[in-house]
């Protein structure tokens, strides 16, 4: 038997990818395929549970149309949490949406309040998120993988959980070098937000002059300066404010100490190996002293 050359077999085998990258593409561009999350949860805001937050991934090379977004809890029960009839949502191609939902009054069904906290809270209970899309009902089948460092913190207790704390003005963010933020409101009565910073002296801040460092000494300071360059005609605005960013740092961050630590990350061994076993030490320190605390109120 002739055993064919690799020559021969090059066409089929490039045949082969091609039919292969075409079915690709084809699956790819074709139907609707979507992946989804949501998250359940209660506020002292409200009596009932709600579902806080939704997350929908288009995972295919084309666009999809969505109409609606509802919640199926079991196999008969369906929460209307969207509604996009008069202006269709408009998914591309590896988009995602995301939306969040505050608390609720109540539940509605046929003008009646319905309770479905039970329902809301019981694990056991399929729920899924269902769209009505251009293609139809589709009920979206994957969850996206969440993952939250907090579940490594109980597995090892050296683990550092960092939150950045900001300071914002109206949507502006501010650092912690800024003194003081300007508002201004122009000619054409528009506001602008300008930030100020501790050393901003000989800095152009503003186009026109340029500030000093017995301007940047007090509120007022920096007011009756401001005010002078409106007055000699350098700062060229109806009119403007000036607020301290420290008085609004010491009430709304007064919970913090006022001095920065400043912290390492740890090795492998002291993480994985000293991490660990320091963890299980006071998991089990905390059982027995639950236990005590149990023997006693019997």
């Amino acid at each position: 038997m002739q055993i064919p050359s690799p020559l021969t077999l090059l066409p089929i085998l490039i045949s082969l990818v091609a039919l292969w990258v075409a079915v690709k593409n084809y699956y790819r561009k074709n139907g609707v395929e979507l992946r989804g999350s949501f998250q359940i949860a209660s506020s002292r805001s409200c009596e009932d549970r709600y579902v806080s937050n939704i997350l929908i991934e288009n995972i295919k090379d084309r666009s999809t149309t969505i109409f609606g977004i509802y919640l199926k809890v079991g196999h008969s029960i369906y929460i209307h949490l969207m509604e996009f009839e008069d202006s269709p949502l408009i998914l591309k191609p590896f988009e995602t949406y995301q939306k969040q939902f505050g608390p609720i009054e109540f539940y509605g069904f046929n003008l009646r309040k319905v309770d479905i906290n039970d329902l809301l809270a019981n694990n056991k209970l399929r729920k899924r998120l269902v769209l009505s899309t251009s293609d139809g009902k589709y009920v979206v089948p994957r969850r996206i993988g969440g993952w939250n460092p907090v579940v490594e913190f109980f597995n090892n207790h050296l683990t550092g959980i960092l939150q950045p704390v900001p300071s914002r003005y109206k949507d502006t963010d501010l650092g912690s070098n800024i003194k003081y933020v300007v508002e201004v409101l122009d000619q054409i009565d528009k506001t602008q937000i300008v930030p100020v910073g501790r050393n901003d002296q000989d800095i152009g801040v503003f186009r026109n002059f340029r500030l000093t460092k017995e301007s940047l000494a007090s509120k007022e300071a920096l007011e009756m300066f401001l005010l002078e360059r409106q007055i000699d005609g350098k700062l060229s605005v109806k009119d403007f404010s000036v607020h301290d960013i420290d008085v609004w740092r010491e009430q709304h961050h007064r919970d913090y100490r006022p001095n920065a630590v400043k912290i390492h990350s740890d090795s492998f061994v002291r993480y994985h190996i000293l991490g660990r076993w320091f963890t299980y030490c006071q998991n089990r320190d905390m059982r027995r002293k639950n236990k005590l605390i149990v023997k006693q109120r019997q």
